[in-house]
């Protein structure tokens, strides 16, 4: 039935590939042969126990005598393996199975479904709600990944320049910052060229709809290594985050701890870690659920051998939150001076607000949602707290322990005054050799004022011809620079 039309399918190891429009026009086509055939049909009486030929919405279906009916799978729906077969049960009582969820006859097209089949964007339509709202959470995404980037780049060379803040502490945070930046320069890529979500451009097609069509047959080993690599930056990024809590927690907890202590197991810990479970689920989908670039998965339990010790990891930074928390409280509360009640709970509040990103403690609020498993809305509130709070994690770190830091802008604040009083003691020295020069040529004007070399007496006006660099260390100059005391000067210059 139907063999006289005209079928301009696309086949791929048996495997359909069609145009939506085309799909839709020989289903029509296919859906009027079978009423035409009923009409024409004189042979059928309700009175056997025969089921009516029926059209279920794909392909067409003839009487048939009680049990099991097979037809070859149609070759006009995308995605289809014209080798297999659908199947539909024909009841004693001469009725089609009915379907009691949808109250309706079914047919089973499971046979049609190859496990290698081709997946369609189309096939993996999400809900109207959340497709609306997918470009500003993309925007939300590019914008904190980007700022997370650029401010984490900077902070890491402002770390590394400065050699007074080395210290085991900021050797960590230094690590903490390099997971956020591979993460967020992953993310970034993978977002930005995969087409559609699914894969490379090498790795897809589009039909004259505009669908985009995973083509099968090759390794695709390219966008298989960036997911890979993708999930073991995030992985490492929160075990990252497990590692500074964890290190924070003993320095804080246990006494015998000081920040003299080796960091390289943690080193170890943040960087090793995660591949105890990364090669694992490389292995298991290479071996046991090849599909696609593995950015979707047949089988979502593989899943949990990645997110199962990331839930534990955050499981327990939490609990390292509330008992960091709880002993700065009880140092808090044991001061009775007057200062230190007003300010409690301002120092408590500024130490919770500034612990926050550093212990992810935001993963704690969804890290139990399984977005199958909720509505749409959820799915789109989820969504946007967990993009939000991913991609500017990062540049809420920078700014907390880099930028607002004490010691970092004191030490920025140093370098500037160095680079001023240099530039002073530079431009004072050239304006010194210029009026030696003119001393020199001008023997008309003997009275021309030179750098005094006696010492200044209390009260004196310091000459501005004197020479910074040559005096800086002694007490005669020390107008010369604001009047900053010989402590200060000794500090600025080390």
């Amino acid at each position: 039935m139907g063999s006289n039309l005209k079928i301009a399918t696309f086949l791929k190891e048996n495997v359909v590939q069609i145009g939506r429009q085309q799909q839709m026009e020989l289903i029509y086509q296919h859906n009027a042969d079978c009423l035409q055939t009923s009409v024409f049909n004189d042979s059928y009486n309700e009175s056997d126990s025969r089921c009516a030929q029926v059209w279920d919405g794909v392909m067409c279906w003839a009487e048939s005598l009680p049990g099991i009916s097979h037809q070859e799978c149609p070759n006009y729906i995308n995605g289809f393996n014209i080798s297999g077969f659908a199947s539909r049960l024909c009841g004693e009582n001469g009725e089609w199975f009915v379907y009691q969820e949808k109250n309706s006859s079914w047919t089973n097209f499971t046979g049609c479904f190859p496990t290698n089949r081709p997946v369609l964007l189309s096939t993996m339509k999400l809900h109207d709600v959340i497709q609306e709202n997918i470009p500003k959470m993309h925007t939300i995404m590019n914008v904190g990944y980007g700022l997370t980037l650029c401010s984490l780049l900077a902070a890491v060379v402002i770390m590394c320049y400065f050699r007074r803040l080395r210290c085991p502490r900021t050797t960590l945070h230094l690590h903490l910052f390099t997971s956020f930046i591979l993460r967020a320069s992953i993310t970034l890529l993978k977002e930005n060229i995969f087409v559609g979500g699914v894969g490379l451009k090498s790795d897809v097609s589009k039909d004259d709809s505009g669908t985009v069509i995973f083509i099968e047959g090759d390794t695709h080993w390219q966008c298989k290594l960036l997911l890979s690599m993708s999930i073991y930056c995030i992985t490492s990024n929160c075990m990252w985050v497990f590692v500074e809590g964890l290190y924070l927690h003993v320095l804080v907890s246990m006494a015998v701890f000081t920040e003299k202590t080796s960091i390289k197991p943690y080193i170890l810990l943040g960087w090793g870690l995660p591949l105890l479970f990364v090669v694992p689920w490389v292995v298991v989908r290479v071996t046991r659920d090849d599909v696609m670039c593995w950015n979707t998965s047949s089988k979502p339990e593989f899943l949990w051998i990645v997110r199962a010790p990331i839930t534990l990891a955050m499981v327990v930074n939490f609990i390292f939150f509330v008992n960091i928390l709880r002993v700065l409280f009880t140092k808090l509360a044991a001061s009775n001076s007057q200062q230190s009640r007003r300010y409690r709970y301002r120092k408590l509040a500024k130490s919770t607000m500034v612990l926050i990103p550093l212990f992810g403690v935001h993963y704690i609020v969804f890290i139990w949602i399984e977005p199958s498993q909720v509505s749409a809305h959820i799915q789109v509130a989820w969504l946007y707290f967990e993009m939000t709070f991913n991609s500017f994690q990062g540049f809420f770190i920078a700014l907390l322990f880099c930028f607002l830091n004490e010691e970092v802008q004191t030490e920025i604040k140093k370098s500037w005054m160095r680079y001023k009083l240099h530039r002073m003691s530079w431009q004072s020295s050239t304006h010194r050799l210029n009026i030696q020069s003119n001393t020199a040529s001008s023997i008309s004007h003997p009275k021309v004022r030179t750098c005094n070399p006696k010492p200044l007496t209390s009260g004196r006006e310091s000459d501005p011809l004197c020479s910074i660099s040559k005096n800086i260390e002694e007490p005669r100059c020390a107008s010369l620079i604001g009047q900053k005391s010989n402590q200060e000067i000794s500090e600025l210059f080390g």
